[in-house]
């Protein structure tokens, strides 16, 4: 049976603070599309919140997945997703991981940029996923509420 959006071209980012449904609503918007679809996942289970809140969003995703770990390779793992619809969740993590390992972020930006044109092509469908200045996690480990 052919999707609704079949044939189109779906590009969004979806922004909202930490914890506030972002993957759940990109998720529903994605699935629109055909199946398989690629789930980039930038976060990494650095204590036990985290690794259960990864835990929860793969038990959520079903069968038509194919999930690509990227904390900090996302031009790999986009590249990899060849004609798939692409979920990146999320583009404020995977920024996070880079600065934390000291990386050439422009080089890493420029990869990924890189990639831009397959994309775009239509039929792909592609979601990026961001936390608006001001609503992510504090990275850093001191509280920003001080």
């Amino acid at each position: 049976m052919a999707s609704k959006l079949d044939g189109v071209r779906l590009r969004t980012l979806v922004l909202g603070g930490a914890r506030s449904g972002k993957s759940r609503y990109a998720e529903g918007l994605i699935t629109t599309l055909q199946p398989p679809w690629a789930y980039v996942a930038t976060a990494e289970a650095g204590d036990e919140e985290m690794a259960e809140r990864i835990k929860a969003h793969r038990a959520r995703r079903g069968a038509g997945w194919r999930t690509l770990e990227a904390p900090r390779d996302l031009a790999a793992a986009l590249a990899a997703c060849k004609n798939m619809p692409v979920l990146i969740d999320c583009l404020t993590l995977w920024l996070s991981n880079l600065m934390l390992a000291d990386a050439d972020i422009d080089a890493e930006v420029e990869r990924v940029r890189s990639l831009g044109a397959r994309l775009l092509w239509p039929g792909n469908g592609f979601i990026a996923l961001r936390d608006p200045l001001g609503l992510a996690f504090c990275v850093t480990g001191n509280d920003p509420e001080r």
